[in-house]
């Protein structure tokens, strides 16, 4: 019976209210509940844009690390393949050796030894993607070797040529890891 009594209290009190009261109340309650919205809107705006910014740099660290990644990667395969190529220049430093012992061996028994060992050498490179450059012949390029001496040719054609290969080139894996030394014409009228 209570609640009866303060139901009653209420819609009589807010009968009794007049109508100027009640217009300007809620005129109040307007005012302000457009400005909450326009809070709320504003707010709304400044949420989106702080998403789109952290959304951003989301996507700039994720290229950042990607590019870390990929630098990384180049990295350790050029340190392995400088690494790698330390050895092999070794080994081939031993192919020059041996390739000279053959050309100066008198005796048809080692020599016979000595290119069989220099073939099975030369199958481990072939297996290990070790090319020998083909450098006979061929124009001079200084990407591939290094001229070691020039000679008089009366022949134009053989200018710029490579007349002789002193020590060969090799690549590894595509890529240049011993260059050739040679001796190149140079063409000159008599």
């Amino acid at each position: 019976m209570n609640d009866d009594n303060t139901e009653n209290f209420d819609n009589d009190s807010f009968n009794s209210v007049s109508t100027e009261d009640k217009e300007e109340f809620t005129n109040d309650n307007l005012e302000t509940s457009q400005e909450t919205d326009k809070d709320l809107s504003e707010d709304k705006d400044d949420c989106q844009e702080r998403i789109n910014y952290l959304e951003n740099q989301l996507k700039l660290s994720v290229a950042d690390f990607s590019n870390y990644k990929k630098r990384i990667i180049r990295e350790q395969e050029n340190i392995s393949f400088q690494e790698n190529s330390k050895i092999i220049l070794e080994f081939l430093s031993f192919k020059e050796t041996l390739q000279k012992a053959i050309s100066h061996e008198q005796n048809e028994s080692s020599k016979k030894n000595l290119e069989e060992l220099n073939n099975n050498f030369d199958n481990i490179l072939s297996r290990l993607n070790i090319k020998k450059i083909d450098l006979q012949g061929k124009d001079f390029d200084y990407n591939l070797s290094e001229c070691i001496q020039t000679l008089k040719v009366n022949d134009k054609n053989k200018n710029n040529k490579v007349i002789e290969v002193l020590e060969n080139g090799y690549t590894f894996k595509e890529k240049l890891i011993k260059p050739g030394k040679v001796i190149i014409g140079q063409f000159t009228e008599e």
